[in-house]
């Protein structure tokens, strides 16, 4: 394990980021699967049956989590910062003089 967090240290976030958002659809479907299975549900709860899906979240989180800790890679901080590139680079790709696309009066 520690072999395979040091070979993702060399990926730069983007690589990373892609090779995980790659396998985050199996890993939520696998977190789910329990839940799918179930062919009968009597749901004796204040919250109702709405908290279903908050538990295939939390499984989520939680699994995030454990990868965060096994591996040292942080999705969450990864997709934040991609958004927020991706953000400065829709900003500075619309413009050339930060006018945000506003056209000179006249």
């Amino acid at each position: 394990m520690d072999k395979r967090a040091e070979a993702f240290a060399h990926y730069n976030d983007a690589a990373v980021l892609q090779m995980l958002i790659e396998v985050l659809p199996q890993i939520a479907k696998e977190v789910a699967a329990p839940i799918g299975a179930i062919d009968q549900l009597t749901v004796v709860s204040t919250d109702g049956a709405g908290a279903l899906p908050k538990q295939v979240t939390d499984n989520v989180v939680q699994t995030l989590s454990m990868l965060k800790t096994s591996t040292g890679l942080d999705l969450e901080q990864l997709i934040h910062r991609s958004v927020e590139r991706a953000s400065a680079g829709l900003t500075a790709a619309g413009t050339t003089d930060g006018s945000a696309g506003e056209r000179p009066a006249g």
